[in-house]
């Protein structure tokens, strides 16, 4: 009766996960940051702890393991279409790539700090922005080739970032801070 019991009770706590399937993802157990799909909504990327990059080809029911020249944390991921993305960690790591993850190469910047998220906007979301620690922003005009700081005002860590185009763009960080822009962070 008690094996009875627990296999309704196994049951009933699996219906809350309805629609849900559990991908691990296979071959790693590190710890995951950031996940995100291309418009094609089947070539997607995760990103986390000890320089963990997966990529997907199907929607994310299978992973596949891709290393990178840089031995750091990841804590974004952006994809821009099937062959492009890019990624972002700690020390100021920007890593990119433009043929769907066989090469992943480092983008030089001026950033030292913890970059924490990365966004792109525009039509062929050539317009990037990255943000972290101590307030800290970088953009890109060129799709994530090349990025520069832009000034800081705000030395607040800053954890997320949305953009609408290269000139509008809002970042969200700790203490409730929100800092916006409408001139391309000039």
């Amino acid at each position: 009766i008690l094996a009875v019991a627990f296999g309704c009770m196994d049951a009933a706590g699996q219906k809350g996960l309805r629609g849900w399937a559990w991908q691990n993802p296979l071959p790693q157990g590190n710890p995951l940051n950031s996940i995100h799909f291309a418009q094609d909504k089947k070539t997607g990327y995760a990103v986390g702890v000890g320089n963990t990059i997966l990529k997907t080809r199907d929607g994310g029911f299978t992973w596949q393991r891709q290393y990178s020249p840089t031995d750091v944390n990841l804590t974004d991921v952006f994809v821009r279409d099937e062959r492009n993305a890019v990624m972002v960690g700690v020390r100021g790591t920007i890593l990119a790539t433009d043929n769907g993850g066989g090469d992943w190469k480092p983008v030089p910047n001026d950033a030292r700090e913890h970059l924490r998220a990365v966004t792109f906007a525009g039509d062929t979301r050539e317009f990037g922005w990255a943000v972290g620690t101590s307030g800290r922003v970088v953009r890109s005009t060129d799709g994530g080739s090349t990025w520069e700081a832009v000034a800081q005002t705000e030395p607040s860590h800053l954890n997320a970032v949305s953009a609408l185009d290269g000139q509008n763009a809002a970042a969200a960080g700790e203490q409730g801070i929100v800092v916006v822009t409408a001139n391309g962070g000039e």
